[in-house]
């Protein structure tokens, strides 16, 4: 399952062709819960066959400069 990739966060890497610099601000408590939350949105392990799998669309809002 993809959420048991595990990335060095404190480490620059390159992904195809693009670069992502190290976490520098702590943001990779926000990033590994995302991405469980996702993954586990995306299967449905009580469907049957193709209907397993599920798609999921998360929409972020807030007001101007709140981000971080």
């Amino acid at each position: 399952m993809a959420a048991d990739i595990k990335f060095n966060w404190s480490a620059s890497i390159e992904i195809d062709g693009e670069h992502f610099p190290e976490d520098m601000l702590g943001h990779v408590r926000y990033a590994e819960f995302l991405t469980r939350f996702l993954v586990s949105q995306g299967f449905d392990e009580s469907r049957e066959g193709e209907d397993r799998e599920r798609n999921y669309v998360l929409n972020l809002n807030s007001a101007w400069g709140s981000g971080m």
